[in-house]
């Protein structure tokens, strides 16, 4: 676990490193990553409210399971 975690470290310095370089037109290596990583954010964002949705439904489907339940036990009866 020492060694992953060595390792996850040293390449995000390293990475961190590389992007403050500039290449032959002048631009940072990293600037290409800024859209990306915003496009990254955004994606992230809407899966998160996605799962919330999709947690909703679960709960109003559960109670509506539950609803129909009674209502089928109480017409055996």
């Amino acid at each position: 676990m020492n060694r992953f975690i060595f390792g996850l470290s040293f390449g995000l310095a390293s990475g961190v490193v590389l992007s403050l370089f500039k290449n032959r037109d002048g631009k940072r290596l990293g600037a290409d990553l800024k859209p990306e990583f915003e496009s990254w954010r955004h994606e992230s964002t809407q899966l998160k409210q996605a799962i919330q949705h999709a947690n909703l439904a679960k709960q109003e489907l559960a109670a509506q399971v539950s609803n129909l339940q009674k209502v089928n036990t109480k017409t055996k009866d």
